[in-house]
C-alpha cells in the first residue's frame, strides 16, 4: 500500500498482571482481556495496530479520519481503564493508557499489514509506562482537540530515550455528549455550472445525442441532470424526463433500464412478468413487448422469444428498447437520465452503447453520469464536471450560510473543499452546527471545535452528532449499500427502525424511493454515497461481518421464495460475512435462476462470482456457454483454453472446453483447428454426453464442409451415445440428431428419406415445445418438399417457420424465411407475391446489416422492381448493394456481386436480356 502522512491519536493500553496468571489459563485470559480491549477501540472508530506482551498499540485516524479522533481516542481508554475488570482468572489486573496527538508515516513496512510510524508513537508508549494503574495519560496535544472536557495537568514529564519533557494530562471522566448537527434538507443554491448547463440543455433540446457527465463523488452531477430537466420543463413543457440509477452492491442486469421500465410504466417489480409485457404491448405489440422482458429477466415461462439464441436475443432487444423509447415520445422529445453508471453491469453499458447508435437524430437524447475510470458507453460524448472555480465556491459557500463570508473563511473553505460542492455545503453544515463561525460576515471562530482533517472525516462527524437512534439506523442500513430497505433493516437491528429513517429523511440524510425492489418493503436511499461511506466506516468489523451475514441469511430466504434476482444480492452479503463457499453456492443457485429466465448477462456475472469463489464443474461450463452464446467469441476461446490447460480440473471439464473451444472457432473462421478440438474433446472423456456433444458439433462442421460420408460417421456415433446416455435429455438428443440426419439425406438427394427423418425429429420438437428445433427443423423440411415438386407444402411449411420467427422476434430467421417464401412463390408465378416477400426481407437484412444476404436479397428485389417497371425503385434497391458489396469476402463475390448491380443503374426503360421474364431463385 502507499505510505503517507496522517495525523492521528495513538493509544497504548497495559494490562499488567496477565503475566502473573497460572500458565494453564493465561492464553484464555489475554485473549479476554484484549478482546475487550479491541472491541473499545473498534466501538469508537479506532484500529488496532499491534499487541504483544500486555500492551495494545490503537489508532484514531487512519486509514480513515473523523473529526473527533481526539475524543474518540479518549472514550476508547476511558473503556478500557475505567470499565476493565480488576481481576481475570483471579489474578489482580493493572489497567493504564497513554495517548498522543501528532503527524506518523502510515503504512506497511516489506508487505506487512499498515502501522503508525514515527515520535508520536514513542511519546504515546512513554506516557504509557508513566501512568500510574487505573489512570489515562494524554499529551497536551490530546487535551487541546478535546475543548469540551476537563484534563488535570501533571506538568512537564521526562520520558525515557528523549530529551527534554512532555506536557502531561489526566483524563479522569466521560465526554459531554455532543451538540446535536443537523444537515439541511433543502437542495443547495446552483452555482458555477450555467455553462454546462447550457450545453447539455441545448444538446438535449435538439434530441437524439448521447451525453455523459463524468465527474467525482460530490461534483454535482446528479444536480446537474435534475437542473437541466428543470430547465427543460421551463422551455418546453412537453419535454419529458425518465430517470433510473445503477446501484452499488446490485449486480443485476439492466437495472437502471428496469427501473425506467417500473416507473414509466407504473409496474411493480412485484407484479410479475403478466403485467409488465401487457404494459408493454400497448407500445410494441407483443414480440417486441417480449423481447424488452426477456432482457430485464421478465419474461413468461412460456415467452415465444427464449428460443433466441443470447446474441441475438441481446441485438434484437435492443432494437425493442429503442422502439420502446421512441414510442414513449408520442411525438414530442424524451429525455432518458442514467445515474451512476460507474456501478452499471456490462448489458447496461452495451444496451445504452446501442441505444446511443439506434436513436441518434430521433426525439430521444440520452444524459447519464459516471464517475472517472470505468469506460464510457459507445457513442456517448464525455462532457467534464469539474471542481467549482474560487467565485463560484464562494457563492456555495455563502449561500449555504445565509450571509457573506470573509475572504479567509472563502479561502480556506476552498481549499479544505477541493471546490467540490457536496464538501462545501457539508462544511457550511458543521460550521452552522458546531458554532464554529461568527458574522455576518461569517469568520471562522477563535477557538471553535476543531475541523476535520479529511473531508470523510466531516461526514463523520456529521452523522455522529445525529441523535443516537438515528445514527444506529443508518449504521445497519449503510450495509445494504446507499439503497436499502426499511423492513430488512429493521430486521438485522432487531426493532422497528422505520421512526428513525423518517426522521433522517426530514432532515435530507435520506429519501424515499418511488418504487421498492423488495415486494411490500419500502426502499430508501443515502443522500449521497459518500455519507453512506462515512455511516459503513462506522461499523467495527465484527459488526459488518455480522450485519452481512444476517442479510444474507434474509435475502437468501427472499430470494427462494421466488423474488427475481435477490439470490445474487444475498450471495454479495455472505461474502462480505466472510463465508465464502456459502456465497458461491448462493451464486450457483443465482446462475440457476438465470438460466432458467433466459439472461445470459446475469448467467456470466454469476458464472464468474461463483468460479471466483471456488466452485467449479457447471460454474466454469456455464460461463463459457455465457460467452459464446453472447458473441464473445474470443473471451470465450481463452477461457477454454486456461481450463484444457489447467491438470487440476477434471477430465470431463477439460473435454467440454475442448468442444466448446471449437464452437468459438468455427464463426472466427478457424475451421481446421475447430475440428482438431472436436477429436481431442472426443479423445478426453468416456462421459456419453460430453462425447455426444463433440460428435455432434463435428457432424455438423463436417456438413458445412461438404465432407457428407464423414459427417454421417459421426452422426452414427452420436446416435450410439444417445443410446448410452442415462439422462432427462435423451429426447431432446435424438430431435436434434434426427433434424441433422434429416439435413444429410436432403444433401445426399435422398429427398423422400430424408423428408421421413425431419417428420420424425419435428414430431419430437413439438412434443418438446423447443422453438428454436422447432423452426429449424420446419425449414429445412420446407427445402426438401421444394426439391421433391411439393411446392404448395413447401410454402406451407416456410410460412409456419416465418411465423415462428415472428413470435420469437427473430429478425435474421425472417429474412431467411421471407426469401425462400419469395423464391418460392417466384417458381409459382406468383410475381406479386415474390416481391413482397423479397422487399421485407430486404429491409430486415439492411437494418440488421448481413453484407451477403443484403447483396443476395438487393439483386432479388432491384429485378422484381424493374419487372413491374419501378426503375427507379432497382436503381435504389441496386445502389444499397453497390455500397454492401466492398464489405464481402472474397475478391470474386464482391466482383460479381458489383457486375450484377450496375446493369439496375441504367436510365428508365432499360432491359437486360431477361427482360421482363419472372425472377427465378437461386
Amino acid at each position: 500500500m502507499t505510505q503517507e502522512r496522517r495525523t492521528v491519536v495513538v493509544l497504548f493500553a497495559h494490562a499488567g498482571g496477565l503475566a502473573d496468571i497460572p500458565e494453564a489459563g493465561r492464553a484464555p485470559a489475554t485473549d479476554a482481556v484484549f478482546g475487550r480491549m479491541r472491541d473499545a477501540v473498534e466501538k469508537h472508530g479506532g484500529v488496532v495496530d499491534k499487541a504483544f506482551g500486555e500492551t495494545l498499540m490503537a489508532v484514531f485516524g487512519a486509514p480513515v479520519a473523523h473529526v473527533d479522533d481526539a475524543a474518540r481516542a479518549v472514550r476508547a481508554a476511558l473503556e478500557i481503564v475505567l470499565d476493565g475488570p480488576a481481576k481475570e482468572r483471579g489474578a489482580a489486573l493493572a489497567l493504564r493508557a497513554g495517548l498522543n496527538r501528532g503527524e506518523v508515516l502510515w503504512g506497511a513496512v516489506a508487505g506487512t499489514q499498515a502501522t503508525a510510524m514515527g515520535d508520536a508513537v514513542n511519546v504515546a508508549h512513554r506516557l504509557m509506562e508513566l501512568a500510574a494503574p487505573g489512570t489515562i495519560l494524554a499529551s497536551k496535544a490530546v487535551a487541546d482537540a478535546c475543548p469540551d472536557r476537563a484534563f488535570t495537568a501533571r506538568g512537564p514529564m521526562a520520558l525515557r530515550g528523549r530529551e527534554g519533557t512532555v506536557e502531561a494530562l489526566e483524563a479522569h471522566d466521560r465526554l459531554r455528549d455532543r451538540t446535536e448537527m443537523r444537515l439541511s434538507p433543502a437542495m443547495g443554491t446552483f452555482v458555477g455550472r450555467e455553462k454546462e448547463l447550457e450545453e447539455l440543455a441545448g444538446a438535449i433540446a435538439k434530441g437524439g445525442e448521447a451525453i455523459l457527465l463524468r465527474g467525482g463523488a460530490g461534483s454535482g452531477k446528479s444536480r446537474l441532470l435534475a437542473e437541466a430537466r428543470r430547465l427543460l420543463r421551463s422551455r418546453a413543457p412537453a419535454v419529458r424526463a425518465v430517470v433510473g440509477r445503477s446501484r452499488d452492491g446490485a449486480p443485476l442486469p439492466l437495472l437502471a433500464f428496469r427501473e425506467i421500465l417500473s416507473l414509466e410504466l407504473r409496474v411493480s417489480p412485484a407484479a410479475g412478468p403478466g403485467p409488465l409485457v401487457q404494459a408493454l404491448e400497448r407500445d410494441l405489440g407483443p414480440t417486441r413487448a417480449h423481447l424488452v422482458a426477456l432482457s430485464a429477466g421478465a419474461a413468461p415461462e412460456d415467452s415465444p422469444v427464449r428460443g433466441l439464441a443470447p446474441a441475438a436475443a441481446a441485438a434484437e432487444a435492443a432494437a425493442a428498447w429503442a422502439d420502446w423509447l421512441r414510442a414513449r415520445a408520442a411525438g414530442e422529445s424524451l429525455l432518458v437520465c442514467l445515474e451512476d453508471l460507474q456501478w452499471a453491469d456490462r448489458a447496461t453499458l452495451d444496451l445504452a452503447g446501442n441505444l446511443a447508435a439506434s436513436l441518434r437524430g430521433s426525439r430521444v437524447a440520452i444524459v447519464a453520469s459516471m464517475r472517472p475510470g470505468p469506460a464510457a458507453p459507445a457513442g456517448f460524448r464525455e462532457l467534464a464536471v469539474g471542481e467549482l472555480g474560487s467565485a463560484p465556491s464562494r457563492a456555495l459557500l455563502e449561500a449555504a450560510l445565509g450571509g457573506r463570508a470573509t475572504d479567509d473563511l472563502a479561502r480556506w473553505s476552498e481549499e479544505r473543499s477541493g471546490g467540490n460542492p457536496y464538501f462545501i455545503e457539508a462544511l457550511a453544515a458543521h460550521f452552522r452546527a458546531a458554532g464554529a463561525v461568527t458574522g455576518p460576515p461569517f469568520a471562522l471562530r477563535p477557538g471553535a471545535p476543531p475541523i476535520p482533517d479529511s473531508l470523510h472525516g466531516l461526514l463523520v462527524a456529521s452523522i455522529d452528532a445525529l441523535p443516537q437512534e438515528e445514527r444506529a439506523a443508518l449504521k445497519t442500513a449503510s450495509v445494504f449499500g446507499r439503497t436499502f430497505w426499511s423492513g430488512l433493516a429493521s430486521a438485522l437491528a432487531g426493532h422497528d427502525l422505520a421512526p428513525a429513517f423518517a426522521a433522517s429523511c426530514d432532515r435530507g440524510v435520506l429519501f424515499r424511493q418511488e418504487r421498492s425492489m423488495l415486494p411490500g418493503d419500502e426502499e430508501l436511499a443515502f443522500r449521497h454515497a459518500l455519507l453512506r461511506d462515512a455511516a459503513y466506516s462506522l461499523l467495527t468489523k465484527r459488526d459488518r461481518a455480522r450485519l452481512h451475514g444476517a442479510a444474507a441469511d434474509r435475502l437468501a430466504a427472499i430470494g427462494r421464495s421466488g423474488a427475481r434476482g435477490v439470490l445474487s444480492l444475498a450471495a454479495g452479503h455472505s461474502e462480505a460475512a466472510g463465508r465464502p463457499s456459502e456465497a458461491a453456492g448462493l451464486w450457483m443457485a443465482a446462475l440457476s435462476e438465470a438460466r432458467r429466465e433466459h439472461v445470459h448477462a446475469e448467467l456470466l456475472d454469476c458464472a464468474r462470482n461463483a468460479l471466483r469463489l471456488g466452485a467449479r464443474g457447471e460454474a466454469a461450463k456455464s460461463l463459457a456457454g455465457a460467452l459464446l452464446g453472447l458473441g464473445r467469441y474470443a473471451e470465450a476461446l481463452e477461457f477454454c483454453r486456461k481450463l484444457q490447460d489447467d491438470p487440476s480440473q477434471p477430465p470431463d471439464l477439460r473435454s467440454h472446453a475442448r468442444a466448446t473451444a471449437g464452437r468459438c472457432l468455427v464463426p472466427m473462421g478457424r475451421v481446421a483447428e475447430a475440428m482438431a478440438r472436436y477429436d481431442a474433446a472426443l479423445a478426453g472423456t468416456d462421459d456419453p454426453a460430453e462425447r455426444l456433444e463433440a460428435l455432434r458439433l463435428k457432424a455438423e462442421l463436417l456438413f458445412r464442409l461438404k465432407r457428407v460420408d464423414e459427417a454421417e460417421a459421426a452422426l452414427r456415433l452420436a446416435r450410439a451415445e444417445v443410446a448410452r446416455k442415462q439422462s432427462g435429455n435423451a429426447r431432446r438428443d435424438a430431435a436434434l440428431l434426427g433434424t441433422m440426419e434429416g439435413i444429410l439425406l436432403d444433401e445426399r438427394g435422398d429427398y423422400v428419406a430424408g423428408l421421413t427423418a425431419f417428420d420424425e425429429a419435428l414430431a419430437m420438437w413439438r412434443g418438446l415445445g423447443e422453438a428454436a428445433g422447432l423452426v429449424w427443423t420446419i425449414g429445412n423440411r420446407g427445402n426438401c418438399l421444394d426439391a421433391l415438386g411439393r411446392k404448395d407444402e413447401a410454402l406451407a411449411a416456410q410460412v409456419e417457420a416465418l411465423s415462428i420467427f415472428e413470435k420469437m422476434g427473430d429478425r435474421r430467421g425472417m429474412a431467411v424465411a421471407l426469401n425462400n417464401i419469395g423464391k418460392t412463390r417466384n417458381e409459382r408465378n406468383d410475381l406479386p407475391g415474390a416481391r413482397a416477400a423479397w422487399e421485407r426481407a430486404f429491409e430486415l437484412n439492411v437494418a440488421l446489416g448481413f453484407v451477403s444476404a443484403i447483396v443476395e436479397v438487393g439483386l432479388l428485389v432491384a429485378a422484381a422492381r424493374r419487372a413491374d417497371g419501378d426503375h427507379a425503385g432497382a436503381a435504389a434497391a441496386a445502389r444499397i448493394v453497390l455500397d454492401a458489396a466492398p464489405r464481402m469476402s472474397g475478391g470474386e463475390a464482391r466482383e460479381k456481386a458489383i457486375e450484377s448491380a450496375r446493369p439496375f443503374l441504367a436510365p428508365t426503360g432499360f432491359q437486360d436480356p431477361a427482360g421482363s421474364k419472372p425472377v427465378r431463385g437461386s
